[in-house]
């Protein structure tokens, strides 16, 4: 007897969303023949498969796989982890002798891993035995030159029922597509020329500017780069999904990238002990430019990690296989993988091929592994025409970190690009508005301070005004040539509706919904990284090619530049006692919740590029160059935008203020005080945990009246200006290499003017805004790190705790802490950190306010490395950074500010009173980070007078954060 499988036909594990879903669920034999459509027929002969059969896990793994980071590091140190949750050792057996019985030959050596850890039994079977095991026989499907181009079997699969309830999914280890048709979208016409913004044509055949990944990794501040220690400490081995090596190949590989590591990037040449390759199969030698691309890439981001290669082990097979050596890897370990080779097939949800590459990214999990998989280069259409929008199913899955691309515009390109002339005027007129957001997606300095770069030129260094997604698709005089729709020209994103959306998203607030059909899903990707456009990486091209060195692209070189900031910070976690990051991507958004700053954002650009094959005379089609055939723009796709968008995530990396984000959330998760603001809550309202005072601030364009219900207090507030300060501005400019001069430009946006509140530990707390109930957001991300947000993306009002509460590295005591100030005032400015006894200021018996509070504040003020207990301000625009000492884990730490011979408290109640309110004059900027506003009655109410951060993660270790 036999169970049916669901979803298991051929065309549904290969095509989904190429064909109709009606003839990708019946998939007879006529209906594949003309999904590749073409002149083909069948040959039953010789006919076989390799098949990886994957069983259930002996314990359910949802509980650890989706608890919090912190969680997934202890559970992973259990030294029965894979007794648990590998498949069971009896049952395994039990299968795997079913499955032989049946004609099928056990794969377990030569790169198969086939073991009751994996839950993987890697089988090879001729159509006999297909058909024994999974209810149908197999057909070749061959072109009219009798070329083979799939093997085939007609309708839904079977498994016998002995094994049915043991066998979770499978894997057919067969790379192929079929040729799609039009299932959505209508026709759109386009505008002539460059149809991205910021992606200055240089023309087909040319580059523009091009730095080494080396300059472009200090450009995204990669921590190790930005501390000069990249040549220094040991980062952990990287493997890498590549094509397969022959021998020549590899000592020629070895070779020349061992020239270009010499004389381009100056590092030191790698062993053949550090450029490992794991060649199971016969391989064909590969010499093009997407492997050296990737080895280039890491030599220069992460020069002393090790490369490991994992190959495919046939020509016409996936990834799978490839990426589980990779992930089971005992003798080479690597810590982090990059794959840039997406497969053509594309399965439907719900199926067993979708089930078991989830479970394959999943033991990536639980082996503390992370995987970076490029979003693909093909649009929001990947290069299908169907005329909706696609993704590349084997990367977009929620357990891997996927990765777009960006271009990168130096001033000298961006004066010339058409599509920013507006926004490129105002920056170099310096319009404060202009500014704002571009410091927003990484400038530092006056854009009158920026160099022109060079074109085609090796560049030690590299600089940008903007930065948008990838996008160099061009329609000249109604036609398309090498940068056309089926070309790799631009980075792709969307929402894929196989997948639910993963939680660290909805935490976020999140609800993907995809263009085409507007369902939800899986929104892609969650980073990027510089791709192409104005800017491209400077790399070993062709072994023994012309040129040897040259320009390459895509979100192929954006996902080893993302695989190379995690060894970086691998590393820095190892120096600091943290393991390594393993599967992060909640950490990734968190981060950006608490930290912003943490991320350039990526505002400019789309990834448009869906389309179908067409007639000449359909309207709106145009010619394709590369295709040579016409086709119809169909103009569905995806803006990039404020915050994340499904362009580029959540942008693009500030390595060193990420790593000092991750490694906060790292070690709160692992060693913190457990303090939330809120002990439980819902979607609009939960229990206050403690007695506490909170700050209250609203960031809604237009003002609001808000009542914070369960609590009683009533706010009434007026509108912030557009260009206010935020946290992720706030936070960005606690760099010493952030120009005093852009941030005094920035001076003077009102912020609505804030107040506090005083809430008791048990009381129900939510709020209405405008007399409508308002719902949390991002509290599960922001809870943690003492403040709440009640409204969207798009604004909202935050209560927040004025004080931090000290959860020192590994939570030892006797600590110092990294204070970093940033004055935007003009008085002389004197801060002072003092220790309190709880969380609304109290020292003894004293309130902030009460005589005598300031005397006692002096005495528990802490004392700086430098001598003395008050840190001065820097100056007008100027950075400073100290450390403060002896913080013990648990400290609740406050602040006050002397400014023009007047002394602010962080709470309210010790300050002045206007108009019978006592006056806010502290605002939190995200975690750590604070503002004060400098004058008496609340002056201009900017709240940037004083930015004062303290950072208690970096000094762990060696201090390599500091």
């Amino acid at each position: 007897m036999a169970t049916q499988v669901n979803n298991s036909t051929f065309l549904q594990a290969t095509s989904y969303g190429l064909v109709s879903d009606s003839t990708a669920a019946s998939s007879t034999l006529d209906q594949i023949k003309e999904a590749f459509r073409a002149d083909h027929s069948y040959d039953d002969q010789n006919a076989s498969l390799i098949v990886a059969v994957v069983l259930n896990r002996a314990e359910d793994a949802s509980s650890v796989l989706n608890g919090s980071w912190g969680d997934r590091q202890t559970a992973i140190q259990e030294a029965d982890l894979w007794t648990k949750y590998g498949a069971d050792a009896t049952t395994y057996t039990t299968v795997e002798n079913e499955l032989v019985s049946r004609g099928a030959v056990v794969l377990d050596t030569d790169g198969y891993v086939s073991t009751p850890e994996s839950r993987t039994i890697w089988i090879k079977v001729d159509s006999q035995a297909f058909e024994n095991i999974f209810g149908t026989d197999l057909h070749v499907l061959k072109d009219a030159n009798d070329k083979k181009i799939a093997t085939v079997w007609a309708g839904s699969l079977t498994l016998p029922d002995s094994i049915a309830t043991e066998v979770g999914g499978f894997w057919v280890d067969q790379n192929v597509a079929a040729v799609p048709v039009q299932v959505g979208g209508t026709g759109v016409v386009l505008n002539e020329g460059q149809q991205g913004t910021a992606n200055y044509d240089y023309g087909q055949d040319k580059y523009g500017v091009t730095g080494t990944p080396t300059a472009v990794a200090d450009y995204y501040n990669y921590p190790l780069n930005a501390q000069n220690l990249l040549t220094t400490v040991e980062t952990p081995n990287i493997g890498l999904v590549e094509p397969q090596l022959d021998d020549a190949t590899y000592e020629l590989l070895l070779k020349e990238l061992n020239g270009y590591r010499t004389d381009i990037l100056n590092v030191a040449p790698l062993t053949e002990d550090e450029l490992v390759r794991t060649q199971y199969a016969d391989g064909k030698g590969y010499t093009k430019s997407e492997m050296t691309l990737d080895v280039s890439i890491v030599s220069g981001a992460a020069p002393t990690s090790d490369m490991i290669f994992y190959s495919k082990l046939k020509d016409d097979a996936t990834t799978f296989a490839a990426t589980q050596q990779a992930i089971w890897d005992e003798v080479n370990k690597p810590v982090v993988l990059t794959s840039s080779f997406s497969d053509e097939v594309r399965y439907i949800g719900d199926s067993p091929f979708s089930w078991a590459y989830e479970q394959l990214m999943q033991d990536a999990a639980l082996r503390n592994v992370t995987i970076a998989m490029s979003a693909g280069d093909g649009g929001s259409g990947q290069e299908y025409a169907n005329g909706v929008t696609n993704g590349r199913d084997t990367h977009l899955n929620q357990w891997s970190l996927v990765v777009s691309a960006t271009s990168l515009s130096p001033i000298n390109t961006a004066v010339l690009d058409s599509s920013i002339s507006t926004l490129v005027t105002n920056a170099l007129n310096l319009d404060p508005g202009t500014l704002f957001g571009l410091a927003q997606s990484g400038l530092k300095v006056l854009p009158t301070q920026l160099p022109s770069l060079a074109l085609m030129e090796p560049l030690g260094s590299v600089a940008a005004l903007t930065e948008a997604i990838w996008n160099q698709y061009v329609i000249t005089n109604g036609q398309m040539g090498a940068q056309d729709y089926s070309s790799n020209y631009s980075g792709s994103g969307g929402v894929d509706t196989t997948q639910s959306i993963p939680q660290y998203q909805i935490d976020f607030g999140l609800t993907p919904v995809n263009v085409s059909n507007g369902k939800t899903g899986r929104g892609i990707p969650d980073v990027a990284a510089l791709g192409g456009g104005s800017m491209f990486y400077y790399v070993l091209y062709y072994l023994q090619g012309d040129p040897l060195y040259s320009a390459n692209a895509g979100t192929s070189s954006a996902t080893p530049m993302w695989a190379s900031l995690t060894a970086q910070m691998d590393a820095i976690f190892k120096d600091m006692g943290l393991p390594n990051l393993g599967y992060y991507n909640d950490m990734l958004y968190q981060a950006a919740a608490i930290l912003p700053g943490a991320f350039n954002d990526v505002t400019l650009g789309n990834n448009i590029s869906s389309y179908y094959i067409a007639d000449k005379d359909t309207p709106y089609a145009i010619y394709d160059q590369t295709l040579d055939k016409y086709i119809v723009p169909t103009g569905l796709g995806y803006q990039s935008g404020e915050g994340y968008d499904l362009t580029t995530g959540l942008g693009t990396p500030d390595g060193l203020l990420l790593t000092r984000a991750l490694a906060t959330i790292a070690n709160q998760e692992l060693y913190g005080v457990d303090d939330p603001v809120l002990s439980s809550h819902g979607t609009i309202s939960g229990t206050v945990n403690t007695d506490q005072t909170l700050l209250v601030q609203s960031t809604l364009a237009n003002g609001a009246s808000v009542s914070v219900n369960g609590v009683g207090a009533q706010f009434q507030f007026g509108g912030s200006s557009s260009i206010a300060w935020d946290a992720r501005l706030a936070e960005k400019v606690m760099q010493p290499d952030f120009s005093p001069d852009l941030v005094r430009l920035l001076d003077g946006a009102s912020q609505a003017t804030p107040g506090s509140m005083q809430v008791a530990a048990g009381q129900e707390m939510g709020m209405s805004i405008n007399n409508s109930q308002a719902g949390l957001y991002q509290a599960n991300d922001t809870n943690d790190y003492g403040f709440l947000t009640w409204g969207s993306s798009s604004g909202g009002v935050t209560v927040a705790r004025p004080v931090v509460v000290a959860e020192t590295p590994l939570g030892q005591d006797d600590v110092n802490a990294v204070v970093r100030v940033r004055q935007n005032g003009v008085y002389d400015q004197h801060l002072t950190l003092y220790r309190v006894d709880d969380l609304s200021g109290h020292i003894g018996n004293l309130a902030p306010g009460d005589a005598g509070y300031a005397a006692a504040a002096a005495g528990r003020a802490y004392s700086t490395v430098g001598g003395g207990t008050v840190i001065n301000g820097p100056g007008y625009g100027q950075y400073g950074q100290t450390e403060i000492t002896n913080v013990d884990h648990g400290d609740i730490i406050a602040f006050s500010l002397t400014s023009n011979g007047q002394t602010y408290w962080g709470f309210s109640g010790g300050n002045e009173v206007v108009n019978g309110q006592q006056v806010t004059h502290l605002w939190s900027y995200g975690a750590g980070t604070f503002g004060f506003e400098d004058t008496y009655g609340g002056g201009d109410r900017d709240f940037n007078d004083l930015l004062v951060q303290l950072d208690l993660i970096s000094p762990a270790g060696s201090g390599l954060l500091v």
